[in-house]
């Protein structure tokens, strides 16, 4: 839920600008008969339906309702927790209806992907412990079980891929990371 980005959108503008026109019918003074009250309360509804289906939640409508004039810009919400890994998009970018904006991880787990030496394969087997350390965080070690040896070997570095599921409550195992491990047996 947390703001990520703001942008400008035509439908947005012009579904905030139809639903103060619809806020100010309803707000004028009684004298109207009660059909039109009930078209003005029917193009409010129809208004707030209209952002809603464009993605802004309720508090963001009811803060809309009281606004002066339509916004040139909304909030973009992050639809899960998570760590921004990959931005898409770039400031003053256009960007089409459901494109990407950026890629979020949950980090609190991470994959590991050992390279394993030719000669070690016969003793390493899915379930093995892992300990490995991170040469950006020495003295730090991680614990890590083997969940997948590939099958196909790496015909020019004569190693095949470990990957290994290590916890990663603090975050400090991040992308990119080198480490070295030890895999008991």
């Amino acid at each position: 839920g947390q703001v990520v980005a703001r942008m400008y959108s035509p439908e947005v503008y012009a579904a905030h600008r139809d639903l103060l026109t619809a806020v100010g019918q309803l707000e004028r003074p009684p004298g109207g008969s009660a059909l039109s009250q009930d078209a003005a309360a029917g193009a409010l509804e129809a208004a707030r339906q209209r952002l809603s289906l464009l993605g802004l939640n309720a508090a963001e409508i009811a803060e809309m309702e009281r606004a002066a004039e339509p916004a040139l810009s909304v909030p973009v919400r992050a639809p899960a927790s998570g760590t921004v890994v990959e931005r898409h998009v770039t400031q003053g970018q256009t960007v089409p209806a459901g494109a990407p904006l950026l890629t979020l991880a949950d980090l609190s787990e991470v994959w590991v992907q050992l390279d394993a030496f030719e000669n070690d394969l016969p003793r390493l087997r899915v379930g093995q412990q892992v300990t490995l350390e991170a040469t950006a965080l020495p003295g730090e070690a991680y614990a890590g079980v083997v969940a997948f040896i590939d099958p196909q070997l790496d015909a020019k570095r004569r190693t095949a891929e470990a990957r290994d599921v290590v916890d990663n409550p603090e975050g400090r195992l991040r992308p990119g990371l080198f480490v070295q491990a030890v895999v008991s047996g």
